[in-house]
């Protein structure tokens, strides 16, 4: 549940007012509180997609690129079930 900080705002301006009683106001707050804190949920990562790219394959990845300069880095790198950012990064790198 994520925070609600007007429905905060509007509880923490009801306790400043007069004539409510201590504990009244300690309810008050307390709630708002409660709905300014957010809670904590278990980070989910997405799973990893492709293969690790080893020295070895790397070098295959390059001279695919070599061999078939018309490819697209997408299409390099559906032939080696890796992220094509990768691919880029290889391309990049052995160019430089």
């Amino acid at each position: 549940m994520g925070s609600n900080i007007p429905a905060a705002r509007a509880l923490l301006t009801e306790a400043r007012r007069k004539g409510h009683s201590a504990e009244t106001v300690d309810h008050l707050i307390e709630t708002a509180l409660a709905v300014m804190t957010r809670r904590r949920v278990k980070r989910v990562t997405a799973a990893k997609e492709g293969r690790k790219i080893t020295v070895g394959l790397a070098d295959q990845i390059y001279e695919t690129y070599l061999r078939h300069p018309n490819w697209s880095v997408l299409s390099v790198a559906n032939q080696y079930d890796v992220n094509p950012g990768r691919v880029s990064e290889i391309i990049s790198a052995r160019a430089a």
